[in-house]
């Protein structure tokens, strides 16, 4: 319901659906739910202009998500870590250390469909970290790009007035 909500841009109730899923994911002790229901609220907390809030969440969410051995969903949580870094503060080394490690997920993992998932958000620290003084981060960088040519546009969606 949080990312139904989210996505309809009602961003107060789909706050309120995914606080709810982490409280019942934590009453229970569904470790798993608890990860992604963290990622979510942290998802909806960036978009509600809150990124102290979202790191948080989404710092909770890799601990927990890595004790289980959740990849796809961990690589999920470093990317959109990543994304929330680079946005708030792109020149620091955490924004860098964020970047690594979302992209050794998904490359490891082989979760590049998640580039396509998320294109927004993985175009710009593509693009940021190609020309990264960093070696590593800029060599992820292009190996990611690579795939991201291979992609086809989005589709193309005209609306006109009237029906």
């Amino acid at each position: 319901m949080s990312r139904y909500h989210r996505l309809a841009g009602n961003l107060s109730a789909a706050f309120e659906w995914a606080g709810n899923a982490v409280a019942f994911a934590a009453r229970v002790g569904y470790q798993h739910f608890y990860g992604r229901a963290l990622v979510e609220r942290a998802r909806v907390a960036w978009l509600r202009g809150d990124p102290t809030e979202a790191e948080a969440d989404l710092v909770t969410a890799d601990e927990v998500l890595a004790s289980l051995g959740a990849a796809l969903d961990l690589a999920y949580a470093r990317l959109l870590r990543a994304a929330l870094l680079h946005a708030t503060c792109p020149a620091s080394p955490r924004a860098r250390e964020a970047w690594l490690a979302a992209a050794q997920a998904i490359e490891q993992g082989g979760y590049t469909f998640l580039l396509e998932q998320e294109r927004p958000l993985a175009l710009r620290l593509v693009a940021a970290y190609l020309s990264s003084p960093d070696a590593g981060a800029a060599a992820l960088a292009k190996s990611l790009l690579a795939h991201l040519g291979r992609l086809p546009p989005p589709p193309l969606r005209i609306v006109t007035l009237g029906a």
